[in-house]
């Protein structure tokens, strides 16, 4: 099967612990290998609170993905394109911040799904799919099956 699985949503199905290390200052594609290598399951890459750039966001997760390191991507916000993008670029997880109803929390995982479960719009080959042509409806089952969505309650409400 063309699919790279999320070794980290497995684990965490599983009731196993998930390692994860946080990035927000470095810049280099061999930080997911440094992770990998030092035990960790997955690697946090963070949006909000770095300058990293959606390029580098980008060849850092498909490094993960090479390594065996699930990548999670913090989103800067709960506005779609900032979940989908990174998605579309390789992250296996993204965690969106600033959800403060339930209402967001059932748009922000629409947003990250595809039809029947969302309403992500596919965008052609994806990294997660190690870009293999795939039907339509495969490739969108495929990655549902493959993303970890999380949402950060940060307020009272």
């Amino acid at each position: 099967m063309a699919v790279i699985a999320n070794l980290t949503k497995q684990k965490l199905e599983a009731g196993e612990l998930a390692i994860g290390m946080g990035v927000r200052l470095a810049r280099g594609v061999d930080i997911a290998k440094v992770a990998k290598v030092c035990g960790h399951d997955w690697l946090f890459i963070d949006m909000e609170h770095s300058p990293l750039s959606l390029q580098t966001v980008a060849d850092m997760s498909v490094a993960a993905l090479d390594a065996g390191c699930t990548p999670v991507v913090r989103a800067s916000s709960h506005l779609h394109h900032h979940a989908s993008r990174p998605l579309d670029a390789g992250a296996q997880g993204i965690v969106v911040p600033h959800v403060n109803s339930a209402a967001e929390a059932e748009r922000v995982v629409s947003q990250c799904r595809y039809p029947p479960l969302g309403h992500r719009s596919l965008a052609g080959g994806a990294p997660l799919l190690e870009y293999a042509a795939l039907p339509m409806d495969e490739a969108m089952r495929l990655q549902n099956d493959n993303v970890l969505v999380v949402v950060m309650l940060e307020s009272p409400e």
